[in-house]
């Protein structure tokens, strides 16, 4: 099945399935619930993979490691698609490395592929890897497309608690797509010559442009989709102004989230609270600690700065600037008065707390009667 019209990227129709009755929104709803998951057996493999190939060709496995950052990208047809930069660097102490957050600000500047933009002249020795970019291209091509991850079919809990029906089920197979794609990456904005065709791909990934690349996805969002960035409830799907594809997804996510609560399925607990995602529970992106400067060097930087700007902002007055050497966090306090201002204010504080208390009480008396519902319906309940 195929469609011979030329659709604009603005076209509604980019990102339907031709057959709607035909495609498989379960497994389109489980891949993008166990991504994450898969994404991390393919680092183990690759890492496994690489200290082989490194045992092979007699050099010490612990001699490199694999670090990466990656950004997930939900494409026109909702599901995610991972864009990641996969890189060899030494071990730890080695004469050519340096700290992540050295890394990023002494030897490279904004957006380079170590950390962050285009590299600077090389105060030191500067390590080579052992492998080829060509040889690391192929074993994360070998990683991605023999990982995979067995998933119990939702419908096997429900053939268990009736022994009428073979229990034939076979599990499902979640995997990465045929499209993986791995470019080696230049370290200058020119080709590196090389005895291959792969020059004119590393033409085309400088390290600015594949920077900019990442961020460009990095900037989408699911609101193009028509789904707000905030939790969303099964009851509002159908509220929602979203495509039929969409409302599918929504509803199949929905659905595996009464039968994980009903039949106890451990694997998609949870699944419902990211209705919001398409199902979707990890981080867009992700980097290995290595890679570039940590979230919490980061945070102590944004913190310095932050504070240099209010002592910097602030006007004169009574009392000392605060001593940035100190680089203290503590603020003076001064009691000024308890209780409430006025007699008024009071009773409209005690109606709002006794309004509050019952309604928690009416919700709480609701919550339990559900509950007895629920346990009476099931099979073996009080009633059977």
């Amino acid at each position: 099945m195929w469609c011979r019209i030329i659709h604009d990227r603005t076209d509604p129709a980019v990102g339907q399935p031709l057959c709607a009755e035909c495609y498989d929104y379960l497994g389109h709803v489980l891949f993008t619930w166990h991504l994450p998951e898969l994404w991390r057996r393919f680092t183990i493999a690759l890492r496994r993979n690489l200290a082989k190939h490194l045992k092979a060709a007699g050099i010490a496995p612990g001699s490199v490691k694999a670090s990466f950052v990656k950004v997930v990208e939900m494409q026109a047809r909702a599901i995610p698609h991972i864009h990641a930069l996969i890189r060899l660097d030494p071990p730890e102490g080695h004469a050519g490395t340096a700290t992540a957050g050295s890394r990023d600000q002494s030897d490279h500047g904004p957006a380079a592929t170590c950390g962050g933009g285009e590299p600077r002249s090389a105060t030191g020795p500067v390590w080579e890897p052992p492998i080829t970019a060509a040889e690391l291209a192929a074993l994360i091509q070998h990683a991605a497309r023999t990982v995979t991850l067995d998933v119990l079919h939702p419908d096997t809990n429900r053939q268990s608690d009736n022994p009428n029906k073979s229990h034939d089920t076979a599990p499902l197979v979640v995997r990465f797509g045929r499209q993986i794609d791995t470019q080696p990456l230049g370290t200058q904005n020119h080709a590196v010559p090389t005895e291959s065709d792969t020059h004119i791909a590393m033409s085309r990934t400088s390290p600015r442009r594949v920077a900019g690349y990442l961020a460009k996805y990095v900037t989408k969002s699911l609101q193009d989709f028509g789904v707000a960035a905030r939790r969303l409830s099964a009851e509002a799907i159908e509220d929602l102004n979203v495509t039929d594809h969409i409302r599918a997804i929504l509803t199949t996510i929905a659905h595996l989230a009464d039968q994980a609560h009903t039949l106890g399925i451990d694997a998609l607990a949870g699944i419902g609270r990211w209705l919001h995602t398409l199902g979707y529970r990890g981080h867009v992106t992700t980097k290995s600690r290595r890679y570039s400067v940590t979230m919490g060097a980061l945070r102590a930087i944004r913190a310095t700065w932050i504070r240099e700007q209010v002592a910097k902002n602030c006007s004169p007055q009574h009392y000392s600037p605060l001593d940035l050497a100190e680089q203290s966090d503590q603020v003076g306090w001064e009691f000024d008065r308890a209780g409430h201002a006025t007699s008024g204010d009071r009773t409209l504080v005690y109606s709002a707390a006794l309004q509050r208390i019952d309604t928690r009480r009416i919700g709480l008396v609701e919550a339990r009667r559900q509950a007895r519902d629920e346990q009476s319906d099931l099979p073996g309940g009080p009633d059977d």
